[in-house]
């Protein structure tokens, strides 16, 4: 019986496994500072976004409290008798019985300010209310005015 001789595979050095015209599997060092670079001001970007959009959603939320506030107050007073409908008040100061603070939240603090003025016109009263926002945001206070007129029924 003859043995079969086996043969070892050829072993190559580290320093003839690549050759010099053959490209590296991975990434250099400033391949991947440049990857990390860029996925740092994606990251950057997305995050104002999302600090636009919180603005954007309570911006919303305010006016659309203070639209809701000032659509009750206006029913309220187009409601009542017309001859407790006394002219007066203002949409800019805060006139004594012609103002009220609202607390939406519960918390104690009043969020919105709502002024009403009745001004006697032919015809009937006109009614004007005002809903401001008294929460601290960026921009001017979101604010919403409706208005209406009371004529006797």
């Amino acid at each position: 019986m003859s043995k079969e001789r086996r043969r070892r595979p050829a072993v190559s050095h580290p320093a003839t496994v690549r050759g010099s015209g053959e490209q590296s599997a991975g990434f250099s060092l400033v391949e991947a500072l440049v990857a990390t670079f860029i996925l740092t001001l994606v990251a950057l970007s997305l995050a104002q976004l999302i600090g636009i959009g919180m603005l954007s959603n309570k911006t919303a939320l305010d006016l659309t409290q203070a639209t809701s506030l000032s659509g009750a107050k206006l029913e309220q007073l187009r409601n009542a008798d017309y001859s407790s409908l006394v002219a007066g008040g203002s949409l800019v100061t805060s006139d004594v019985g012609y103002f009220d603070l609202v607390d939406t939240d519960g918390d104690g603090n009043s969020d919105y300010v709502r002024r009403w003025s009745i001004t006697d016109q032919p015809g009937g009263k006109l009614v004007q209310v005002q809903v401001t926002s008294n929460t601290a945001a960026i921009g001017a206070a979101k604010s919403a005015t409706m208005a209406t007129v009371v004529s006797s029924r």
